[in-house]
């Protein structure tokens, strides 16, 4: 084989449009990924500083009990039913971003949509339930928004692929 009949074979260059869908898609499978490795390290996280809390609290064996108002320094996040019921919710938000990563191959526009409402809502029930830590998170929630609206935006810039259903035959 030489190089003109190797260069005509090669398939053509993605076109802006098509890197900024495949850049979106990509951003949804690394949050899955993300989630999956965050949500237990959150779990680890939260359990450390509920047991290093109430190791605080407890009275040593030789001294006097604890005040009954210092099991309530523990603050509602780092109580055991609020670690697990956050646990479940981050590992389904996890199931979540890889349905739609997985489902991206068949409508594109369709899991980046749900992808987008799923940031949202995460982002107003953030708020919602840590006010104060809202500006945390801020530039990778900004990041992938603008990263999944550019892709988003991008599909309807790309001609319309084939259908891969059989051509309706009207006799």
């Amino acid at each position: 084989m030489d190089a003109a009949s190797e260069l005509e074979e090669a398939p053509p260059a993605p076109s802006e449009a098509e890197r900024r869908i495949r850049a979106g898609v990509s951003w949804i499978g690394a949050l899955a990924v993300i989630w999956a490795i965050g949500a237990p390290i959150q779990f680890a996280m939260n359990q450390l500083t509920a047991d290093e809390t109430m190791a605080a609290v407890e009275p040593a064996a030789d001294s006097e009990a604890a005040e009954p108002d210092a099991l309530e320094a523990l603050p509602l996040r780092f109580t055991a039913p609020v670690r697990v019921g956050t646990l479940t919710i981050n590992l389904l938000f996890m199931g979540a971003w890889g349905f739609m990563w997985l489902r991206a191959r068949r409508d594109v526009r369709a899991a980046l949509k749900r992808s987008l409402g799923l940031l949202v809502l995460i982002g107003v029930g953030n708020a919602i339930w840590q006010p104060k830590a809202l500006l945390s998170g801020l530039m990778v929630t900004l990041l992938t928004f603008t990263l999944l609206v550019r892709a988003l935006k991008a599909t309807r810039e790309r001609p319309a692929a084939p259908s891969r259903e059989a051509p309706l035959i009207v006799s």
